[in-house]
């Protein structure tokens, strides 16, 4: 393994647990600090626009002046706001996110040698961490959990300091993009950007107000899903090889659509950890080949745009979806977000096949 790669994958692992314990009491921490459904889903949005118009901006910098120097410097804003949450600043929120993710895959994609092994094995890690980070509620309270996602994330930010890049920029901005016919092919990422965004970050504030559960069970569903997401991503690649990279992306996300639909008329919290983490893995599998196809697709020069500029017609359409399920739940409609969502991500996935048939295999 390349060392490289193996001190990309140890910063991944650290971000994604402290990411993962404050996705686990984000929502529930900010209702505790008074805010109603609604404007929590206001912040959560609102974070999510900020962060993916930021890291296009800064994706652009990495593209000109080269990825690791971006990434590092950028590393404080989330540091800054998990310490703003830490001291009940609910607008701490809106920074926990930023960073050139874009610019992040580009220095990966140049320290991998096998796409689509080598993206499983980001994936691999990514929900590892995951599962780990997602148990610090069982044992910590919200507020040390922000405490210890700031600890985790410095921490492993330093091994970017040992991460060589043979990529040195353009010397010169720019936000135009070249292959933006590819992108314009991977536009489902708009539709799956608001599907998500229905659900997924107010997902803990609707356990806890359908099954009353706080945020240790809450860990524990999202750590067990993430333990199980690592065996799919191992599974990703080899079921790619038999029906190929495309057929792959699109059986596994249907299944998922089908679970999403489910989701809501579970009668117990067990029974609905148990149709989530399924969900989870079937939608999720493809991640790493996806990643892949992307890396593949675009030019090495204009990777970092090109990522974020995916993050952000995923994050715009994403941005408006927790305030639209706080304001359901608010008037007492709780099972309408995930037919919402179901519908959503069957389109994209009808979309995502129809334009890429004739590119990928």
């Amino acid at each position: 393994m390349r060392r490289g790669k193996a001190l990309l994958l140890a910063r991944t692992a650290t971000a994604n647990a402290a990411g993962a314990a404050l996705g686990v009491v984000e929502s529930i921490y900010l209702r505790a600090l008074g805010l109603p459904p609604d404007i929590v889903g206001a912040y959560l949005g609102a974070s999510t626009l900020v962060s993916a118009l930021s890291n296009y901006a800064l994706s652009a910098i990495a593209d000109a002046y080269g990825r690791k120097r971006t990434v590092l410097a950028s590393s404080a804003f989330p540091i800054l706001g998990m310490s703003a949450l830490y001291l009940g600043a609910a607008a701490g929120v809106l920074l926990v996110y930023l960073g050139p993710g874009g610019a992040y895959s580009a220095l990966y994609a140049e320290n991998a040698e096998e796409p689509d092994r080598d993206w499983s094995h980001l994936s691999i890690v990514a929900v590892a961490a995951n599962a780990a980070g997602s148990l610090m509620p069982t044992v910590l309270s919200m507020r040390d959990v922000l405490a210890a996602g700031v600890i985790v994330y410095a921490a492993g930010t330093t091994a970017l300091v040992a991460v060589q890049e043979r990529y040195r920029g353009k010397g010169r901005v720019t936000f135009g993009i070249a292959s933006k016919g590819t992108l314009a092919r991977l536009s489902s990422a708009a539709i799956i950007g608001l599907g998500a965004g229905i659900v997924l970050p107010m997902l803990p504030l609707w356990l806890n107000t359908v099954y009353g559960v706080g945020p240790g069970p809450i860990g524990i569903l999202m750590s067990a899903q993430s333990a199980v997401m690592a065996l799919a991503f191992w599974m990703a690649p080899r079921i790619s090889g038999m029906i190929g990279r495309l057929r792959t992306i699109v059986v596994t996300q249907a299944v998922g659509v089908a679970l999403i639909a489910l989701f809501p008329l579970s009668p117990t919290f067990p029974l609905a950890a148990a149709i989530w983490t399924m969900r989870s893995v079937a939608m999720n599998m493809a991640n790493p080949l996806y990643n892949a196809l992307v890396n593949e697709l675009i030019p090495e020069g204009e990777r970092a745009r090109a990522n974020s500029a995916l993050q952000l017609l995923d994050s715009v359409p994403r941005s408006a979806g927790p305030y639209a399920t706080g304001v359901l739940m608010n008037m007492g409609n709780l099972e309408l977000p995930f037919y919402m969502t179901a519908a959503l991500y069957g389109a994209a996935t009808a979309t995502l096949y129809v334009l890429m048939r004739d590119r990928a295999r």
